[in-house]
């Protein structure tokens, strides 16, 4: 069994009774986003093709830092389509530098 703090266990009781559990995620979505708004928070989405090293994520963090007064995670997702390269997500900025998105500008340069 589960160790949950008691207040969580009662929000999920209320869920069942209530036949909502299937909002549950949504309801911890929520949750981590008031969270992370409450403890100035911000998290930072890089995409790459494969798992980026604890160097690179430190680098990463670094320079995102800089461009924040926020406290900054960084979130990896692997995505193999970008083919290599990596793309930036952060404060409704996005910073793409995969290889894919070079390729199609290079495509569409060829193609005129």
């Amino acid at each position: 069994m589960i160790n949950m703090n008691e207040v969580t266990n009662k929000l999920i009781g209320l869920l069942i009774a209530n036949k909502r559990l299937s909002i549950l995620n949504d309801v911890a979505l929520s949750f981590n986003e008031i969270y992370n708004e409450k403890k100035n928070i911000a998290i930072a989405t890089v995409i790459t093709a494969t798992p980026i090293s604890d160097d690179i994520r430190k680098k990463a963090l670094s320079k995102i830092k800089s461009l924040s007064d926020k406290s900054v995670e960084i979130k990896n997702i692997v995505d193999e389509n970008i083919l290599g390269g990596f793309i930036l997500r952060f404060e409704n900025t996005e910073y793409n530098a995969s290889f894919s998105k070079r390729l199609m500008q290079l495509k569409t340069e060829l193609i005129k």
